[in-house]
């Protein structure tokens, strides 16, 4: 698990708490914490990064809610990637692919 936080240009900050590589290696599902500040509250998120890369000042480009969650993010292939929110939480897709990868939600209890 990687824990490491920093404050970007917008004043928000991202806590990762966990890369998941694909199968070839190419790319990572990182599942982060981002916090804007006093007025907001800590949002769970997910971005599709190049294996290595640093999170950009943004939110995930792949999964955002905005609720603090126990997410959990598996690869089927090369390029198609699950992510798993439980019951409860409030969240969407940003995109149905990114960079080339299909994503699906899957959302309620772990099996």
């Amino acid at each position: 698990m990687i824990a490491s936080g920093w404050f970007l240009a917008s004043g928000c900050e991202n806590t990762e708490q966990q890369r998941v590589p694909s199968p070839n290696g190419r790319f990572e599902l990182v599942i982060f914490e981002r916090n804007c500040g006093a007025t907001t509250d800590f949002s769970t998120q997910v971005s599709l990064v190049d294996r290595g890369a640093k999170l950009i000042d943004r939110p995930g480009n792949a999964y955002v809610s905005e609720d603090r969650a126990d997410l959990e993010v598996s690869w089927t292939a090369d390029t198609l990637a699950t992510i798993h929110s439980p019951a409860g939480v409030e969240g969407e897709l940003q995109a149905s692919h990114v960079d080339g990868v299909a994503l699906h939600l899957r959302q309620g209890p772990s099996n």
